[in-house]
Formats: C-alpha cells, sequence, structure tokens
C-alpha cells in the first residue's frame, strides 16, 4: 500500500551549499529507485546540535515529503545507513502531506512579539 513520509535528515553544518543540493537529489534517487515519488525535498535550517554527532557540532537539515509503498520502506532506511553524508534521520509516516513552515521568522518568534504580549 502506497503512503506518504516524510523524513528529516542532517548532514554535517560544514558542508557547502552544492553538497547540501546534491544531499537533497541522492535522497530523491534513493526514493525514485524503490518506486516512491517525491513530492518536495528542501533545506530547511542550519543548527548547533544539542550534542556532538560523529563529531560534528552543527548540523544542515533537510526535509522531505514523499510517497512510497510500505514493503519498500526498510530498504528504504538500509540504504540511508549507507550514506556518508547523512550524520542523522528520522523517518515517520504523515498522515496527509503539509506545507513546511516558511522559512525566516517562526511562529514561536511572531507570537513572542505581538501587541498583546506588551504591557502598556
Amino acid at each position: 500500500m502506497v503512503r506518504n513520509y516524510e523524513l528529516l535528515w542532517i548532514i554535517p553544518g560544514s558542508v557547502s551549499e552544492g553538497d547540501g543540493a546534491a544531499s537533497i537529489e541522492r535522497i530523491k534517487t534513493l526514493i525514485t529507485a524503490r518506486g516512491g515519488q517525491a513530492l518536495s525535498a528542501e533545506f530547511w535550517a542550519r543548527r548547533t546540535l544539542a550534542f556532538a554527532i560523529k563529531g560534528n557540532k552543527e548540523g544542515a537539515y533537510f526535509i522531505a515529503r514523499f510517497s512510497m509503498d510500505g514493503k519498500q520502506v526498510p530498504d528504504f532506511e538500509r540504504a540511508l545507513l549507507t550514506e556518508q553524508t547523512v550524520i542523522r534521520h528520522m523517518l515517520v509516516k504523515a498522515e496527509e502531506v503539509q506545507p513546511s513552515e516558511p522559512k525566516g521568522e517562526t511562529k514561536e518568534a511572531a507570537v513572542a512579539g505581538s501587541p498583546s504580549d506588551r504591557s502598556s
């Protein structure tokens, strides 16, 4: 049965933009090679990690939304583990594919700056 999935993966923060774009293309290739359809894949954020992962203190986060037959998912995750640049990933089943947060100001920042938070 074909289901929708969201994949979040982290690569070392020291990589260039070109390496990030190459990572997106490799993930799309892994998806399509297993009969899936990549719906979207994009850079999400660059963050300092809470703890070092494989010697990396910063990470570049990427998110992909795709559909794939559930029987292909274990093979897809095994292939992710062999990707040299991916230092961590999380794959979840998505009920419905949602658009990503707009880049820039987050909802929390927008709410914190709202007039209702300010005292007179």
